[in-house]
């Protein structure tokens, strides 16, 4: 992750952001979706096996780098883009919508959480799974004992956020806010400012 926010800045002026987020989001599918077959059809057993979905995790990770610098960035030509269309600022109420976006991430990230683990009756059966191996139960295989709460745990580390970065990526084909944009929307609020401080000396 850290790898990638350090390269963002160089792949949005070679690429410009829009598009690289756009096909990052895409890439970031292959590893998730790996995840899940890796672990549906050679288990997580092996050392092979979880060396493979640990490259994956990885992969992952260092994709997901990209949206937590150009989601700032988009937003700051949010405001720019505000100030270009009403003449008005509002800096604080953007920066405010991006932290209710990222509080309701985790509140939906919660909520998709407990609503697996309720229908695999999570809670109730690992407790009986503590006291069991509280009293000295050995050789336990938990892929073979509970196979359903491996596969909603294999979900919720794979095909969820797939889903998740496939829908981070739609809303990116229709928009317009670009690095030419942008270029030239700061172009005509430099021009409108220099002119706005012109005034302002005048009347003084």
């Amino acid at each position: 992750t850290y790898i990638a926010m350090a390269s963002s800045n160089f792949c949005g002026k070679k690429f410009g952001k829009i598009r690289t987020l756009k096909y990052v989001s895409y890439f970031c599918v292959i590893p998730y979706c790996s995840i899940f077959l890796i672990a549906h059809f050679l288990g997580t057993d092996s050392i092979f096996s979880l060396v493979l979905i640990a490259v994956c995790l990885f992969i992952a990770g260092f994709s997901n780098g990209f949206p937590s610098v150009y989601g700032t960035t988009m937003i700051e030509d949010s405001i720019d883009y505000m100030e270009w269309k009403t003449g008005a600022r509002y800096d604080g109420v953007y920066l405010s919508g991006l932290n209710f976006s990222s509080k309701l991430t985790n509140a939906i990230t919660l909520g998709i959480t407990y609503a697996v683990f309720w229908i695999v009756n999570y809670s109730e059966r690992i407790e009986n799974l503590q006291n069991a191996i509280s009293a000295g139960k050995d050789a336990l295989n938990f892929t073979a004992e509970y196979p359903d709460i491996t596969l909603a745990l294999t979900i919720l580390i794979s095909l969820v956020p797939a889903v998740g970065c496939i829908l981070q990526a739609l809303p990116l084909h229709g928009y317009k806010l670009d690095e030419k944009m942008h270029a030239k929307i700061m172009a005509d609020l430099k021009v409108r400012r220099a002119k706005g401080e012109k005034e302002e000396n005048t009347e003084e």
